[in-house]
């Protein structure tokens, strides 16, 4: 390298380190003025903007007014993501204005425990908190469930000691309430999963007076491929045998046994 070059780089090196060192001194005068929420809501909201920012306001009081290197946005951040109803956050300083970004849960199902403990179920597998605000019309799950609410817990941890060939109930219950929440047919379709005793679970439907008995799924299956062969089972009993029959002559349709698909009759329906 030569001399001019070398000299070229220096001047360089010092430019950048004193705007380096302006950009500090001027961090540390500057202050913010106000914080801007901007909260993705892809379901009924949970939560509002004025009870969010009291959420923000007493975990990480006194942003406003101070100085910029007084608040740890990375800290900030983590806190904002232990929000009961929070998916992810990002914090951005833009000019003296904190931007919070954050998206809430997508909810999918509303749980009642055998306790009649009352809380949501998350597309994420998330467990989140009952709510004043309502949550609208969503699928409710009911019956002998004995998981209490608990922060920051997802069901595909459950374990499932009492019967190990099979896998644990909100861990199904979770997958089957994504299939009904994706597919517009079943969404309007099915309104409640109920866990019998046996921990196999019935599904309610919106129209006809039958229940569905859609069991549970052996560990060496492959989950999600059953519980869309027992759909498509059922989806094409629905289309093709009740366009027949009619939706009222069964009191239950058994979908355990694969294509085989038992329909209890109604004692007024005799065979």
């Amino acid at each position: 390298m030569n001399k001019r070059n070398r000299i070229i780089y220096i001047i360089f090196g010092v430019i950048f380190i004193g705007c380096f060192v302006s950009y500090a001194i001027l961090s540390r005068e500057q202050k913010y003025d106000k914080i801007v929420y901007k909260i993705e809501y892809p379901s009924d909201t949970l939560f509002t903007e004025k009870e969010f920012d009291r959420y923000v306001s007493k975990n990480y009081p006194s942003i406003v007014g101070n100085p910029f290197d007084s608040v740890n946005l990375s800290i900030l951040e983590k806190k904002i993501e232990k929000y009961p109803y929070i998916s992810n956050a990002d914090v951005i300083n833009n000019r003296g204005t904190l931007i919070i970004k954050a998206t809430q849960d997508k909810i999918i199902a509303k749980i009642f425990n055998n306790r009649n403990e009352q809380f949501f179920l998350a597309e994420s597998g998330k467990l989140v908190p009952k709510t004043k605000n309502t949550a609208g019309r969503i699928l409710v799950v009911n019956g002998a469930i004995n998981r209490r609410y608990a922060v920051n817990y997802f069901v595909y941890k459950e374990d499932n000691t009492k019967n190990k060939s099979k896998f644990s109930t909100l861990n199904l219950v979770w997958r089957v309430a994504i299939f009904i929440e994706k597919d517009p047919f079943w969404k309007a379709q099915i309104s409640q999963i109920y866990v019998n005793d046996k921990q196999e679970l019935e599904l309610i439907p919106t129209i006809g007076e039958h229940v569905v008995l859609f069991g549970n799924v052996n560990v060496d299956e492959e989950m999600d491929a059953v519980i869309k062969q027992r759909f498509d089972n059922l989806k094409h009993l629905y289309v093709e045998g009740f366009k027949i029959t009619g939706w009222n002559k069964y009191t239950s349709i058994n979908l355990k046994y694969g294509a085989e698909i038992p329909c209890k009759r109604k004692s007024n329906n005799p065979q």
